[in-house]
Order: C-alpha cells, then structure tokens, then sequence
C-alpha cells in the first residue's frame, strides 16, 4: 500500500462556485481514514478526485511518488 496525498487541489463545478479550494492532506500507508462532513461539504468530491472520476481544477494529487491528476 502507498502513501496518498493531495497538495493545493481545487476543484468546482462550474459557476457553482469551488466544492474543494486549495485541500492539503495526506493518507499514510497502513492507516484507515474516513471522510466526513455535512452534505455540500466536498467529501464526495475529494473521493471522486482520488478515484479518477474527476480532474482537478488546481494541485496534485500523488500516490506514492506518482502523480496522477
């Protein structure tokens, strides 16, 4: 398992206004993390960068020493 992280990622929908603005975080290997927050907060947003579903607007996203944005 690698490391995952997310270094300056922005992301919006349109007009809509930013669902993430510049999110640092970083997901060490061998640990389990959940993402929470209230509806509109953008934790579905977040596991749709990480899944590849979506690119960002802004930022990287690594796994292990691989970006993949």
């Amino acid at each position: 398992m690698l490391d995952v992280s997310l270094d300056g990622v922005s992301f919006s929908y349109g007009n809509a206004g930013f669902a993430l603005r510049d999110v640092s975080v970083r997901f060490p290997r061998s640990t389990h993390t959940a993402v929470i927050g209230p509806p509109g907060a953008g934790a579905s947003t977040l596991l749709k960068l990480l899944a590849g579903e979506l690119r960002p607007a802004a930022g990287e996203i690594m796994i292990g020493a691989r970006r993949v944005n």
